[in-house]
């Protein structure tokens, strides 16, 4: 195919929520810079133009070589010479996260964004993105098989340890992969992300007011006083984790966060990330709603229990004058109180607004009964059935 000398189309294709925000913060600055080196993306004209689509490519399709068809025919139809897709799917090749799958000679690929990890994410992808961009171009001026040589192994060095990997489909032609260990760590702290654990903690106002009224009711209670006076720091932090941990299985319990393993082990892999991302998620949202109820906590024992009415209590118990970790020992056993009442405050709250809240959108499609929130190789499907 002869090099294009007019302007070149790029659309990215991105799920709903964090992809297609992420894809038009590339549009809009990074990408554009990135792709200025390339040849026929120049900031000079003819340039390249980027287009950005919000589809749910994935709906509907469990397997890499389906998706990479959806886009291919999304490419056609908008008349673009490249398309990416960018995905909040986790997809494993065996143990190996997969980062991107290429199609050269449909000049197509999609990006598993949790791959890229929780932080400098924009950066990640603005790399990962571009160099797709430029591979694919090259693809399409120069054939296949030259940009397969050229042009894989600059982009499988791109974070690192990246791997190129060969898929037993025809229709996927690079497949880039990260290394088990980092890699898996990786795209655990991606899902992790995708789910908005700072969302979750917004949603539980029901669990919030619980742990208020509950440590309104410990505070003024003398039997509090003397618990925490005599309780020793440890005893107190292991209550606290123990609350924690217990408030944390409760939520997944009571609102049905925990996914069960299907008999293909390709699926149960991914099903093990998300039990993993969906704990933690959960976890850092409980462990935000105990920091901000023992700042509550804390700033209402130090302003309403006074030094005189606290030195009345302490050297009738324990026959010395009160120390300012008083305070503070009262504090910590009402927050602990406090978060075992929030679980309370939980049971109020809807599945709907806890899932709406905790996870991204493809998870809470599937946890609606749509369409599957996993892709997975169909080569390891393969392999488990035989």
């Amino acid at each position: 195919m002869a090099p294009r000398t007019d302007q070149p189309e790029i659309g990215l294709l991105a799920d709903p929520d964090l992809p297609v925000e992420v894809a038009h913060a590339l549009a809009d600055s990074s990408l554009p810079r990135a792709l200025a080196a390339h040849r026929s993306c120049a900031e000079d004209d003819p340039g390249c133009r980027l287009q950005v689509r919000q589809s749910a490519i994935a709906a509907g399709r469990s397997h890499m070589p389906g998706v990479l068809d959806a886009v291919a025919d999304h490419r056609e139809r908008e008349g673009w010479d490249v398309a990416v897709y960018l995905t909040e799917v986790p997809v494993l090749h065996g143990h190996e996260p997969v980062i991107a799958d290429v199609g050269l000679d449909r000049r197509v690929a999609a990006v598993s964004l949790p791959a890229l990890g929780a932080w400098r994410l924009r950066t990640r992808a603005v790399r990962v993105v571009a160099h797709l961009v430029v591979g694919l171009l090259e693809a399409d001026g120069d054939g296949p098989e030259t940009a397969t040589d050229d042009s894989s192994p600059r982009i499988a060095t791109l974070l690192g340890s990246t791997r190129r990997r060969e898929p037993r489909d025809s229709r996927i032609d690079q497949r880039l992969t990260g290394p088990v260990v980092s890699g898996r760590l990786r795209l655990l702290a991606g899902m992790i992300r995708t789910n908005h654990p700072g969302r979750l903690v917004a949603g539980m106002a029901a669990a919030f007011a619980a742990t208020v009224a509950a440590s309104a009711f410990m505070i003024f209670n003398s039997s509090t006083w003397y618990i925490a006076l005599t309780a020793g720091p440890w005893r107190l932090v292991g209550a606290a984790v123990a609350s924690a941990v217990l408030m944390t299985a409760w939520i997944v319990v009571r609102h049905g966060l925990w996914e069960r393993r299907r008999r293909a082990q390709a699926e149960a892999r991914v099903i093990r990330l998300y039990n993993l991302a969906t704990l933690a998620t959960i976890g850092q949202a409980v462990v935000a709603l105990v920091v901000v109820t023992f700042a509550v906590d804390l700033g209402a024992v130090l302003f309403l229990i006074s030094p005189g009415a606290l030195a009345n209590t302490v050297t009738a118990t324990l026959h010395r004058t009160p120390v300012v970790t008083d305070w503070i020992r009262i504090a910590s056993l009402a927050t602990v109180a406090a978060t075992l009442a929030g679980a309370v405050g939980i049971v109020l709250q809807r599945d709907e607004d806890i899932r709406n809240a905790a996870y991204g959108y493809r998870q809470r499609e599937h946890l609606r009964g749509n369409p599957p929130a996993r892709i997975t190789d169909r080569s390891d499907d393969e392999s488990d059935a035989a």
